[in-house]
């Protein structure tokens, strides 16, 4: 079982917003979403309702579905995922359905005002962590993407 988890850190200041990372441990997590804040990659953050003062904090609740997480649990999800999709694109299961579904999540990411190539690239850093042999207590490895020879789209 890998010991990373997505953590739900809420950012509470005049407003709240809620960011979900991904992170070892809680402290990590939060300390993820304050340097997300404050060097202003701000995007990842959405809107949450009224608070009184600056503060972050994780949402234990919103992690504890996913404590005995395996690959086999996530696997089963992304084919359930992927099936629903073919099911109204006609597109398949395997590679040609995947890589579709993938693109068609870019264009959502675009219409929702994420920023896709950073969530496809802490995904990538996430499943390479939780794909090796044995459960680690290291960090997400950074990882870069890059289209074309002007590297964003």
């Amino acid at each position: 079982m890998n010991r990373h988890r997505t953590y739900r850190i809420i950012m509470k200041k005049s407003d709240e917003h809620v960011v979900d990372v991904i992170a070892c441990d809680e402290a990590q997590a939060v300390e993820r979403a304050e340097a997300l804040w404050y060097r202003g990659d701000r995007s990842r953050f959405q809107p949450l309702f009224q608070a009184p003062q600056l503060s972050f904090v994780a949402d234990e609740q919103s992690c504890l579905h996913l404590a005995d997480v395996q690959n086999d649990d996530r696997a089963e999800w992304a084919e359930a995922a992927l099936r629903a999709f073919s099911a109204k694109t006609g597109s398949g299961v395997g590679d040609e359905g995947l890589h579709d579904l993938i693109a068609d999540l870019g264009h959502y990411a675009d219409r929702q005002n994420i920023d896709f190539l950073d969530c496809i690239a802490r995904a990538i850093g996430c499943w390479a962590v939780e794909s090796r042999p044995q459960p680690s207590d290291e960090r997400i490895p950074p990882v870069t993407i890059r289209i074309g020879e002007g590297g964003e789209p």
